[in-house]
């Protein structure tokens, strides 16, 4: 097992959440293994002065294979993450290098190790550094080659760089957030936004009528099978802690092992919309019932808890409660808003949005939603990096 060092730039398009999915795919790879990955930088452009500046970073690896072999699955991700070769130190969607490899030299069929360039670049040796500043290139450590050169416009970005921020996810419905494949939106965060927009909410042909409830919650098992091609907790990336709520016995159930798909449709099933889900001998609906913010199955699990709540009660008009729905809707928030505030004292961090202009089933506003979420999350949680 060799230990090799990647520098990631880019300074074209989203940046930032494209540095990270090249970090993803990177720890996909079977013959790597992600072991940590530096702050990300902004950095001015080198070589070619005229276009946008960077952002750079570093990440260490595990490498069982060899060094052309990893060149290769690099150039590869690069294509596929929209790379386009037309300017030498030119701009770029991504750029991925290996910058060296501990114990080994090499000079052969466009490969240099260590990059022939590292010990002039100050943008990639500030990240180097910051995660291994012991690591000797040349005779000198890479805190030494730093300490000579030019550091002049590199400032630490206000950006996310963990390819993976989230270790263990607690989710009381389907908006917990599984990408495609069981991911944990690993490989895209917009796969969230495509599972709602591929699953039908109301459809004629859901309706029950011979159970409790209005639409038949079993009818979307074929619609989460497809989305979903992990069949078990165990198959998943990430840990995941699903919250139903058992009618039968009216305690809260938390779901981590075993079959997937039942459970996240349980979790979902808000009533009296959608029929109770059967799981072995007993019924469950949606865990919001009765914990709409589940941080228990968390506690001694996590070094930090980051909690994110949407449904913070406001004052609201008449116009406001013009239907059964948002009637209903409103009187759950009220009940709940003194559990809530309890409960946010518990989390290390607290992340508050403000969507309650979009409803629960409000499918119209699913873009909104997902890029107003998104942006504030990855915004707020650099800063608690920062910080």
């Amino acid at each position: 097992m060799l230990t090799a060092y990647i520098g990631i730039g880019a300074n074209l398009g989203a940046r930032g959440e494209t540095m990270r999915a090249a970090l993803r795919r990177v720890a996909e790879l079977s013959s790597v293994y992600v072991e940590q990955v530096s702050h990300f930088y902004e950095t001015p452009p080198w070589g070619k002065t005229d276009q946008p500046s960077f952002l750079n970073a570093a990440a260490r690896i595990s490498l069982d294979g060899a060094p052309h072999e990893l060149l290769g699955e690099l150039q590869r991700i690069e294509h596929e993450l929209g790379r386009v070769r037309h300017e030498h130190w030119g701009a770029r969607t991504i750029d991925l290098d290996i910058l060296h490899i501990e114990g080994v030299t090499y000079a052969d069929g466009g490969l240099t190790l260590p990059h022939p360039y590292l010990t002039e670049r100050a943008f990639v040796l500030v990240p180097l550094a910051e995660i291994a500043p012991d690591l000797m290139v040349h005779g000198q450590s890479a805190a030494a080659w730093l300490d000579a050169a030019d550091t002049e416009g590199i400032v630490r970005a206000r950006e996310l760089s963990e390819p993976y921020p989230v270790e263990l996810i607690a989710a009381c419905d389907e908006e917990g957030g599984i990408g495609r494949a069981g991911q944990l939106l690993t490989d895209c965060p917009e796969d969230m936004v495509h599972f709602f927009k591929e699953t039908p909410v109301f459809k004629w042909s859901m309706l029950t009528f011979k159970k409790v409830g209005l639409v038949d919650s079993a009818k979307y098992t074929k619609f989460f099978k497809k989305q979903f091609q992990c069949p078990t907790f165990e198959d998943l990336r990430l840990p995941l802690v699903v919250t139903a709520t058992n009618l039968l016995n009216g305690k809260v159930q938390y779901f981590s092992k075993g079959e997937l798909i039942q459970p996240l449709i349980a979790s979902s099933a808000l009533p009296p919309y959608f029929s109770p889900v059967r799981i072995g001998d007993s019924l469950y609906c949606d865990g919001g019932l009765l914990n709409n913010f589940p941080i228990e199955p968390l506690k001694d699990r996590c070094d930090r808890i980051i909690g994110s709540f949407v449904n913070p009660l406001e004052t609201i008009t008449e116009k406001e409660l013009s239907n059964s729905f948002q009637f209903m809707q409103r009187i759950y928030n009220i009940t709940m808003d003194g559990n809530y505030n309890r409960k946010f004292k518990k989390c290390d961090y607290l992340l508050l949005h403000n969507l309650s202009n979009v409803g629960v089933l409000d499918t119209k506003k699913l873009d909104q939603a997902f890029e107003y979420g998104y942006e504030q999350t990855i915004t707020k949680l650099a800063d608690l990096s920062v910080s």
